[in-house]
């Protein structure tokens, strides 16, 4: 695999490991068949480190919806506290940029607390910021 290849799967599976599953962006029809080539958002979110599950369970870090309110959504938000529910912006700006990207601004109705860590910044106008299952590196792109 090329360079940019080891740093993409690099972005999504240190720890903690994106587990996804998708909701409204796979048609039925395509789901489960073996030799079908495998959907894009799929592919992207494999070659980002993430491990595709195909239903919701407890090990489940996020859901990649096209919409709030499916099923999988709100099973997610009652069985497994502290999974992300977002919009497919979140794993395209994860791909394109090749870092795991805060996904308050990709969120759909408030963002679960219970992953969140507070961490101290050298940031002179700011005590305190909130890294949702980011990486170790303090990133800033000037919109907070």
């Amino acid at each position: 695999p090329s360079v940019l290849q080891s740093m993409r799967r690099e972005t999504l599976l240190r720890s903690p490991r994106v587990k996804v599953v998708f909701s409204g962006l796979i048609p039925i029809s395509k789901q489960n068949k073996q030799f079908q080539i495998r959907p894009q958002v799929v592919r992207y979110a494999e070659e980002l480190g993430a491990e595709v599950l195909p239903k919701i369970s407890h090990e489940t870090t996020h859901v990649v919806a096209a919409r709030d309110g499916s099923e999988k959504t709100k099973q997610a938000r009652k069985e497994v506290p502290g999974c992300y529910i977002v919009h497919t912006s979140w794993l395209m700006e994860c791909f394109w940029s090749i870092t795991r990207r805060d996904v308050r601004p990709h969120h759909m109705g408030p963002v679960p607390e219970q992953r969140a860590v507070s961490i101290k910044k050298n940031v002179p106008s700011k005590d305190n910021a909130v890294l949702l299952l980011g990486n170790d590196e303090e990133e800033s792109d000037g919109s907070e």
